[in-house]
């Protein structure tokens, strides 16, 4: 009986056991407390009074991606070839999330080589959107802001960058028009349409139980008919967000 198990659950055809509730708990517990960290680390961006102490341990757990583009400032303005600069530090903070991929593919592929164990590649899409969903706020956050231009005086410069004159024919149109915004136009509607159609048509072909939990970190929580919520969630982020960003200066709307 136990071999037989073994199999049937090796065959992805029947799920035996208690995993897929355990599953479930630490993948909405883990929602839950991303979700808070980026609501806090988007909220000390306002300028609220947020003492340091607080602030940066936000920063750090719930918006890395910022805190990772100033730390390189320095390196990459001893490069006076690397201009913009400000294009350069956004493409190194886009590297981090792809890295992290990577790593995880590098860790699966170890294991899989030393120990015939493919346990780590086979949660691989689980991983992706995980470190998706992670990092969202921060991308669309980051993006925005090469959108966006602060007034000072009579002059607008660009947010990230108040040496770059706002919609400079060398350092900032280019870079927008032909990076910020197809950038920002996958991030926010292609990726999350596609692993939108690979869920709707799981459910729809009665997946199984097993390549449901692969996916689950994006349903868990919510009831079977509302499995998409999680994809409103992140089209109201990604209007508050960039709302936020391009309106900053308005204190009335802050």
């Amino acid at each position: 009986a136990k071999l037989t198990g073994y199999f049937i659950n090796k065959s992805d055809i029947l799920y035996l056991g208690s995993t897929l509730k355990i599953s479930e708990k630490s993948q909405i517990l883990s929602k839950i407390f991303t979700d808070h960290l980026q609501i806090l680390s988007l909220f000390s961006f306002f300028s609220v009074n947020i003492p340091n102490y607080f602030k940066v341990p936000l920063l750090l757990s719930g918006n890395s991606l910022s805190l990772t583009s100033k730390s390189i400032d320095c390196f990459f303005s001893q490069f006076q070839n690397l201009k913009p600069l400000w294009f350069y530090q956004i493409i190194w903070s886009l590297l981090l999330p792809i890295f992290l991929f990577a790593f995880y593919l590098t860790l699966g592929l170890l294991l899989l080589l030393l120990k015939k164990n493919n346990i780590i590649l086979k949660y691989r899409n689980t991983a992706f959107i995980f470190i998706y969903l992670y990092f969202f706020p921060t991308v669309v956050s980051l993006l925005s802001r090469s959108l966006n231009c602060i007034q000072i005086g009579d002059e607008s410069y660009l947010d990230l960058d108040f040496n770059i004159k706002c919609f400079d024919p060398e350092n900032h149109l280019p870079y927008m028009i032909y990076f910020s915004i197809p950038i920002l136009f996958v991030w926010i509607i292609v990726i999350p349409l596609l692993i939108f159609l690979k869920i709707r048509n799981g459910k729809l072909k009665q997946w199984s139980i097993f390549t449901e939990i692969k996916y689950s970190i994006i349903f868990a929580g919510h009831k079977e008919k509302f499995y998409y919520w999680e994809f409103g969630k992140l089209a109201y982020k990604s209007i508050i967000i960039i709302n936020s960003i391009l309106f900053q200066q308005n204190l009335l709307y802050k």
